[in-house]
């Protein structure tokens, strides 16, 4: 093979392998925004026990979280700096549920895929890093 061939032959190669590398990134980038999704359904659509005997034939030992969908957590957001361990108190307070310790933890789940979603979306702002982030509402929303 004469000298520009093989030159051809490498940037085709070249090509050909960033080719794969942009599939598999938006491929990947694909699979998370199905899971975004998903999350967001599963964050509107969460059934209510309507009694504790429910709960437990449902397989659920402790009592089940009320439903909080996108509208109950653009609510929890306001114009004023908060943490996430605010905004979670203030959600915990706001529905009237003990805060236990297994409350928190299946509430700060819940807390932390909507602040994924909601900052994605430009809905709140997140300020800082780290431990150290807070977050407030967009104007306009």
């Amino acid at each position: 093979m004469n000298v520009n061939m093989e030159q051809a032959k490498t940037a085709l190669q070249a090509e050909l392998a960033h080719a794969v590398l942009g599939i598999e990134y938006w491929s990947a980038k694909a699979n998370n925004l199905r899971e975004m999704i998903a999350k967001i359904d599963n964050i509107e659509r969460e059934p209510i026990a309507t009694s504790v005997d429910d709960a437990q034939a449902n397989g659920a030992v402790n009592e089940r979280l009320p439903s909080t969908g996108r509208d109950f957590w653009v609510k929890q957001f306001t114009a004023v700096q908060q943490s996430s361990a605010q905004i979670l108190d203030a959600s915990i307070q706001s529905l009237g549920l003990t805060p236990t310790k297994d409350t928190k933890k299946r509430f700060a789940n819940r807390l932390a895929t909507a602040i994924q979603v909601l900052t994605k979306d430009g809905t709140v702002i997140a300020h800082g890093e780290g431990k150290r982030r807070t977050f407030t509402k967009a104007k306009g929303h």
